[in-house]
């Protein structure tokens, strides 16, 4: 799975996760910001609320105004998203210097020795390239050992503030048996990702571009248009939660 780490562009006053029980079937996790600097504390949310989760037959996951961050930051959930093979899609960088340089920063507080390894060994790959189009994130299967029986229904809130890894989340969750996505097409910026900054000789200013490009975007292109949800909520309905939470599916 994809680590990557995108400028915080949030909308949204607070960043932090949390988790709500809504009833005796349903329960609330609201995730505003994969940011790599939330990680430590989605995996603590997920690990205090194991039992609810493990229970839960009913799961809303509100990403609304999320605008992205790392893959890395909600990996703890997968295992309660999985009933089948997920299929990801290739993603190619060119393997410029500055590009290298902007792109990982294995030294960055918060991250776990795994992802270190992880962003350490996808430096010395793209260096072994240099200067060529490198298959960053290559297509890949997941797969899990085991499927867990509840959460039973998942729901992902998503709207036009759903951006980036956001989406990518949202690609990859969609593919569940469970899942089930309400809202309103996401941000659309998911073509092209990874947004770093470099400067340039007039000190006053800096230019932001992003270094990868999803493959996809030949065929299925997605900037500017989004990922459209499953159930389109209209803006007349002001408790979007509520609205998911008595939600009843047409036979």
């Amino acid at each position: 799975m994809e680590n990557r780490e995108e400028p915080i562009r949030s909308t949204v006053s607070n960043v932090f996760p949390s988790f709500k029980i809504l009833d005796k079937e349903t329960n609330l996790l609201v995730l505003p910001s994969f940011s790599i600097r939330y990680k430590e504390k989605v995996d603590s949310v997920i690990k205090q609320n194991k039992d609810l989760l493990g229970n839960s037959k009913h799961l809303i996951i509100d990403i609304r105004n999320n605008q992205g961050g790392t893959t890395t930051t909600y990996e703890e959930l997968l295992p309660y998203i999985y009933t089948n093979p997920i299929y990801t899609t290739t993603a190619s960088i060119l393997a410029t210097t500055d590009n290298i340089n902007g792109l990982y920063h294995p030294d960055m507080p918060g991250l776990s020795e795994v992802t270190r390894k992880k962003f350490k060994e996808s430096i010395r790959k793209m260096n072994e390239h240099k200067n060529e189009f490198y298959p960053l994130y290559p297509p890949d299967t997941i797969r899990l050992a085991h499927v867990l029986k509840n959460p039973q229904r998942i729901s992902i809130l998503i709207n036009g503030e759903s951006a980036s890894a956001a989406e990518i989340m949202i690609l990859n969750y969609r593919q569940s048996k469970k899942v089930t996505l309400f809202g309103q097409n996401s941000s659309g910026a998911i073509d092209y990702v990874d947004v770093l900054q470099l400067k340039i000789p007039c000190s006053y200013f800096s230019i932001l571009y992003p270094a990868v490009r999803y493959n996809s975007v030949d065929t299925k292109p997605l900037n500017n248009i989004g990922i459209a949800p499953h159930v389109i909520i209209s803006d007349q309905v002001k408790d979007w939660v509520e609205y998911v939470r008595i939600y009843k599916a047409k036979k």
